[in-house]
């Protein structure tokens, strides 16, 4: 008798009108930085993006961005779908009416300059957080933050020069080019810089330091790379052939780091294409 008792039970348990879970909102946010090692002087934008990643919209969304001490704000970027009150490096915003599911309004945006006064070696944060009156799913995700590391700088230095001998050492007499360019992007953040062309075939740069890799694009009817690596450091071309186009070659050096106080040496050798 008891085990039928117990099998009409299981029978009821399993056949039983099953209870459907409330959908809700789900804000997040995330801070981004795409430079993020920064030397005193230089600058940065950092912003803040919010979604809403939930079944229902989300009433009364509201986030606190701050930048950390140190970085000094030159401007702001946002939408008219944002009201936002700023106090120094901190803002504060609320949505424009409900936040609709899987909607992503526009981001603000600081952007700003590093102290003179940062201390060099050492991390901060950038840090926000958002807030709904709507039940959430979940809020774990409702608070984010970017590192920012202050460190110092090194000069990157060389000449481009015209191989004539192509032999990949610069000899006396050899000429510079003053109409290639080069650009050093950073391979620890997106920071980028360079040149398109020199005034008489030197460039002298001052960078943050961290990891960089130099890259030149050359016009394919006028110039080939010279053969790399071919001497001591002093004489000969740093540049590698990697790809071509029907326009153009391109080339890089192998990822190097810009050491604090420091000067690092990179050269470009090229070769003339003989006209038709």
């Amino acid at each position: 008798m008891k085990a039928v008792v117990m099998i009409m039970s299981l029978a009821l348990a399993t056949t039983g009108t099953a209870v459907a879970q409330e959908a809700e909102a789900d804000v997040t946010i995330e801070v981004s930085a795409p430079r993020n090692i920064l030397a005193p002087g230089g600058g940065t934008s950092v912003a803040a993006n919010v979604r809403n990643i939930g079944a229902v919209a989300a009433e009364n969304v509201r986030f606190t961005f701050a930048l950390p001490q140190h970085l000094e704000v030159n401007s702001t970027e946002t939408s008219s779908e944002w009201n936002c009150e700023r106090q120094g490096a901190t803002a504060t915003c609320l949505h424009i009416g409900p936040l609709r599911p899987g909607a992503t309004p526009f981001h603000f945006r600081f952007s700003a300059g590093v102290s003179y006064q940062a201390p060099i070696g050492t991390s901060v944060s950038a840090t926000a957080s958002v807030t709904t009156s709507s039940p959430e799913s979940i809020t774990g995700n409702n608070r984010s933050e970017k590192s920012i590391r202050f460190v110092g700088t090194g000069v990157v230095k060389g000449r481009i020069w015209h191989d004539l001998n192509a032999n990949g050492v610069r000899e006396q007499g050899e000429p510079t080019v003053n109409s290639i360019g080069l650009s050093l992007r950073s391979v620890d953040d997106e920071d980028l810089d360079g040149f398109s062309n020199t005034v008489d075939g030197t460039y002298w740069e001052e960078l943050a330091a961290k990891r960089f890799q130099a890259e030149v694009q050359l016009s394919k009817s006028s110039w080939k790379f010279t053969t790399p690596n071919a001497g001591g450091d002093a004489v000969d071309s740093d540049i590698v052939p990697t790809t071509e186009d029907f326009w153009h070659r391109n080339g890089q050096s192998e990822i190097f780091m810009v050491e604090p106080g420091a000067h690092r040496v990179l050269d470009v050798g090229v070769i003339a294409v003989p006209k038709p």
